[in-house]
């Protein structure tokens, strides 16, 4: 009799290659309901005859073999990013490259009638595909959400109060009441400004760099500048002050991306800090209390941390040892996603170098801080996705690249009297 655990596993494996292979979720799980239907059927008649056929997946992987439609449209963006970064490294057209003809023929596949010269397809401009790597890189950005900003500087309408409701008696008069029997909420609104700020990298390259020599290097080229950006928008929306002088002493250069906008620790409220020199459970819920009623939902927060408060939230006697926290201790495990269901990022953005007050004096370097974030209250603004242009350096011989985006980040309230982060500073680092 066939193994019915080993054919479910195996069956499992194939699923699971399919999905790091790119393919669409909404697409194997069609097929992997078909293929549970046809086993049923196939075990109903033959259970009829006296023998259980058991499991059978062997048609999965086979079924799962048709191109994914998803997987070839981000192939295709992936090409077509390579193809206008490598056009205008060159400085031509895209269509003039030699590399054009594959990435013609990819898109001539994904249409619905494959002809046509291919001149629709000459790519003008950088994928979303592009940007969502930046985004995958930024772990506290990622924490928050986006939203387009249609002109610069952008005022967005934000709901400063929530809608109530209200016990309504039922309506029995067969004409119209003179008065509601529903009372009216007095929802109040509250605005703040978008000021899009350009968040740029440049990189040099030899003059002498032709198309077959930039070919091997262009993963590598998107993959650094990508990172660069994302670096730059994380450190300033932890980091950022736009006063004259930056609260930590060592930001002085103007073009430093941590001027860009004031980030959570400049937008934390003297009333959400404290002192935590006492590391312990008790400090990290008065942060949170501190917070008000934007402390109250763990779904709605995310500990910011350092590497060394990591490290010692890993110590903490609620969940080190087995009796306290079962099997997920840490000290089995080696790791902790939540305190208290709030989720943990750890981000190297976070300054281990600070004095006990939490800022960077240049003379005490041995603290670090932790940030309690409520994600709705605070929004990023995205003004335009990423550019790419070249230049020359004719003293040098060498070509320029400029790649940049247009980015805000803004607190939704007012960050002096709406607790929307807690700050825990003068921690042992």
């Amino acid at each position: 009799m066939p193994n019915k655990t080993e054919d479910i596993l195996n069956a499992l494996k194939v699923v699971k290659e399919k999905l790091d292979a790119g393919y669409d979720k909404e697409g194997i799980e069609a097929i992997v309901r078909e293929q549970l239907s046809l086993h049923d059927a196939t075990r109903r008649s033959k259970t009829v005859g006296g023998v259980d056929g058991g499991v059978k997946f062997a048609s999965l992987e086979k079924a799962l073999e048709v191109p994914n439609a998803k997987s070839g449209l981000k192939e295709l963006q992936n090409k077509s990013d390579d193809l206008y970064t490598m056009a205008v490294i060159l400085g031509v057209r895209p269509n003039e490259l030699k590399m054009y003809n594959e990435f013609q023929e990819m898109a001539k596949a994904m249409s619905s009638t494959g002809s046509g010269t291919g001149d629709e397809w000459v790519p003008t401009g950088y994928s979303a595909q592009l940007y969502e790597k930046v985004r995958l890189e930024m772990k506290v950005a990622a924490l928050f959400d986006e939203i387009p900003m249609p002109t610069n500087p952008y005022i967005p309408p934000v709901l400063a109060g929530d809608v109530t409701a209200y016990l309504a008696a039922e309506s029995t008069a067969d004409e119209i009441a003179t008065t509601a029997t529903i009372a009216p909420s007095q929802v109040t609104t509250s605005n703040f400004t978008f000021t899009a700020k350009k968040i740029a990298a440049r990189v040099r390259l030899s003059g002498e760099s032709d198309e077959d020599s930039i070919v091997p290097m262009l993963p590598t080229l998107k993959n650094n500048i990508g990172i660069a950006i994302a670096a730059a928008m994380e450190t300033a929306i932890i980091n950022g002050d736009t006063a004259a002088t930056h609260q930590d002493s060592d930001v002085t250069n103007a073009k430093d991306a941590r001027k860009a906008w004031n980030g959570l620790r400049k937008l934390c409220a003297a009333g959400s800090k404290m002192d935590a020199s006492t590391f312990n459970i008790d400090a990290l819920r008065t942060i949170r209390k501190n917070m008000g009623v934007y402390g109250v939902d763990p779904r709605k927060l995310a500990w910011i941390v350092s590497i060394s408060v990591f490290v010692q939230l890993l110590g903490l006697t609620e969940v080190i040892t087995l009796d306290k926290y079962g099997p997920n201790a840490t000290i089995l495990q080696g790791e902790l996603a939540k305190i208290d269901g709030i989720p943990i990022i750890v981000s190297e953005y976070v300054r281990q170098d600070l004095n006990a007050t939490g800022v960077y004096d240049g003379t005490t370097t041995t603290k670090t801080e932790l940030l309690c974030a409520y994600r709705n209250g605070y929004l990023l603004g995205n003004r335009r996705g990423f550019t790419l242009k070249q230049g020359e350096d004719i003293e040098n011989d060498q070509k320029i690249l400029v790649a940049s985006i247009r980015e805000d980040f803004e607190p939704v309230f007012d960050a002096a009297t709406q607790y929307a982060v807690g700050e825990g500073y003068n921690i042992a680092s």
